[in-house]
């Protein structure tokens, strides 16, 4: 048998080596770009793997508000009178969207006056994580308001967060808090301090239902 390089014309030979040249390229093209293909498919997948997880980490944290400080007394800018304000902070790592104050005490209306404070927050009122907020409960009035009816021979004072605002050892502070003369000779000055309690409702990012149980103190006295 004769060598096939002996039989075929030098022409010819470069001509199949020409083809195989060319075929070995495409060869090698398309395995480039099914290796291309794989990698960006695979890169996607770990993508989409990665979002989900952070997304099912996220919501398992959840927004958690707490009431720090004092209450306090204020007017808000397009309100007509003062509101009873506390500190919020949420101490969670998502925000807490759209806080809502409910009263829980003998007595009280189903809803309060809502302050214009609310109304400076489109589309809601959030409060960020780890970061605190003053917010009003209702009108000082209308909280008052109600208290005095469920409790018709008292009046209140003040509204504090403090237990302790009326042990023996704050009694003169407290007196002297609430502009009224510390009792001389033996006279009897008695005050009062009565809970009242709220809810505040709020959701997460995710749509958990979260609560917030507050109780703030009445200091009254007799009429």
């Amino acid at each position: 048998m004769k060598n096939i390089q002996n039989v075929l014309s030098p022409k010819e030979r470069w001509k199949i080596t020409d083809k195989i040249s060319w075929l070995s390229v495409v060869i090698s093209l398309i395995a480039l770009v099914f290796s291309i293909t794989l990698s960006i498919f695979g890169y996607r997948s770990q993508s989409r793997y990665n979002d989900l997880q952070n997304r099912l980490l996220l919501q398992q944290n959840v927004p958690e508000l707490r009431c720090i400080g004092s209450v306090q007394s204020q007017i808000w800018l397009g309100d007509d009178e003062p509101f009873i304000c506390v500190d919020l902070e949420n101490v969670g790592t998502i925000p807490a969207l759209h806080p809502i104050a409910e009263a829980n005490f003998q007595g009280a209306r189903n809803s309060y006056t809502q302050s214009h404070q609310i109304a400076f927050y489109d589309p809601g009122l959030i409060i960020g994580p780890k970061s605190n907020f003053q917010f009003a409960l209702g009108p000082e009035r209308e909280i008052k308001e109600d208290f005095e009816k469920a409790n018709p021979g008292l009046v209140v004072l003040k509204f504090v967060t403090d237990v302790n605002y009326l042990a023996p050892t704050n009694t003169s502070k407290a007196f002297k808090e609430l502009g009224i003369p510390a009792p001389q000779n033996g006279e009897l000055q008695t005050l009062f301090l009565r809970s009242v309690s709220f809810v505040i409702k709020y959701t997460s990012p995710f749509d958990h239902k979260m609560t917030l149980y507050i109780t703030l103190f009445a200091v009254a006295k007799e009429r």
